[in-house]
């Protein structure tokens, strides 16, 4: 069943039933990735459909940047179009995806395509959909708002729920958003589906926030993981966080695995997640941390990965940083040392990441005065870089120190030349504000 050139809307597909689908080599390269329902317009509506036993995939929203063949327009934007209705429809047995969300689905009001997705996003709520026994229950790729809302996802053999990307900064129903929904890892139906390569929900790894409210675990208790963060993430990159509350896990201790030092950062708004019955944040263990405020004891169930984690409470914030194109070149490879008051956090250099390739990406602990050295060139007198900080609020702030062996002739920051150096940094400083300690060297 489908749409084909991405301009058709206000049809009313219900109540349908594709079975079988193949993938064929002979016709459009989309038939490759055979559906049960190609969805290329995404103002129509789907609703009480199955999509069992595809090679491919069971419903596959595909929206092109442009309309294609006779209906062709520069003026019409598929991708941006706002849902329509998708409910109540059931994709099981399929080969790859139960749903697929893939490449792009940025829906702005009115599929207006002058309007940003980022600054004018409109939530697409997918509701009540039900995916079993595909290798991937529902996936969205590069999207914004998408909502999935009372799904039920089981005994699909590589992950159940996942994001990839989203360019959002917003938390809530405004946002990328899983709400009221059930995760099973294994039920007595099929066989083999909770090895050591499912996760239950996976998280977005590229860019953007992601809220989770309202979640059920069930039968995560053999070899799959419930919760897989930072999806197809390149290694020491990702770095994101997500809010999560109303978490309930039934049978479930095999609850969390994390891979690398600040991986993720689970914010726990009700503690739900970690069983604390308060605001926390579970984070990776490092050596940044206030250890009078985070603890590692009693969460053997979220450790199943490479490094283990630890709660801190609701005051300790992580905030995410990126810096590359570095000058001098010699120093691209070393690795990226910070240090507090609390110890150190290694952050290695990487050919690529999402947003800093050839650089770095990591976190530092808002409030808190940071020195950072890169590993192996203690002495510098010339150093340049571009560095992001991400998700501060009106009242954060962190401050990075640097020592340099000589005196310093020249700093800028931004746009803005600094030539009269503050002694210290205060309360009254302004954001990207700079000072020169002229004793240490210290900037």
């Amino acid at each position: 069943f489908f749409i084909e050139d991405g301009i058709e809307t206000e049809n009313k597909i219900y109540d349908n039933l594709a079975i079988g689908i193949r993938t064929s080599t002979s016709l459009l390269s989309t038939d490759i990735w055979a559906s049960g329902f190609w969805m290329t317009n995404p103002n129509n509506e789907w609703v009480g459909n199955h999509a069992v036993g595809g090679s491919h995939n069971g419903f596959w929203m595909n929206p092109p940047r442009r309309p294609t063949g006779p209906s062709f327009t520069r003026t019409y934007c598929p991708q941006k179009v706002p849902l329509g209705l998708f409910e109540d429809n059931v994709a099981h047995s399929n080969g790859l995806f139960g749903l697929w969300l893939y490449p792009i689905f940025t829906p702005v009001p009115g599929g207006d395509c002058a309007l940003n997705e980022k600054m004018h996003s409109e939530p697409a709520m997918f509701r009540r959909f039900t995916a079993w026994g595909n290798k991937r229950g529902a996936e969205g790729v590069f999207v914004t708002a998408t909502q999935f809302i009372n799904f039920i996802s089981a005994d699909n053999k590589l992950a159940d729920l996942s994001f990839m990307e989203t360019k959002l900064d917003i938390y809530g129903d405004k946002g990328l958003l899983i709400k009221d929904s059930v995760i099973i890892g294994k039920t007595n139906i099929l066989e083999d589906t909770c090895d050591k390569q499912k996760a239950g929900l996976e998280t977005p790894w590229k860019l953007g926030a992601f809220t989770v409210d309202g979640l059920k675990f069930f039968n995560f208790n053999e070899t799959c993981i419930a919760i897989n963060p930072c999806y197809r993430a390149y290694r020491t990159d990702c770095a994101n966080r997500a809010e999560f509350s109303n978490i309930e896990w039934h049978n479930s201790p095999r609850k969390i695995t994390l891979a690398w030092e600040h991986e993720y950062d689970f914010h726990d708004l009700d503690g739900s997640l970690t069983g604390r019955n308060e605001e926390v944040h579970l984070l990776t263990e490092s050596g940044i941390l206030p250890p009078q405020k985070c603890s590692s004891v009693g969460l053997e169930e979220f450790n199943f990965g490479e490094v283990n984690a630890t709660v801190c409470d609701a005051s300790v914030k992580l905030k995410k940083f990126g810096m590359n194109e570095l000058t001098p070149e010699f120093l691209n490879g070393a690795n990226f040392v910070v240090r507090n008051k609390y110890g150190d956090s290694l952050t290695p250099w990487r050919m690529l990441r999402i947003v800093h390739p050839k650089g770095y990406t990591g976190m530092v602990l808002e409030g808190e005065e940071h020195q950072y050295i890169f590993e192996g060139f203690n002495s510098l007198s010339n150093l340049s870089y571009v560095a992001d900080f991400y998700h501060f609020q009106e009242d954060d702030h962190v401050v990075m120190k640097r020592a340099f062996t000589d005196k310093i002739a020249h700093l800028q920051v931004s746009e803005r030349m600094a030539t009269n150096f503050a002694d210290v940094l205060s309360d009254e400083s302004d954001n990207l504000d700079t000072s020169v300690d002229s004793q240490t060297g210290e900037v």
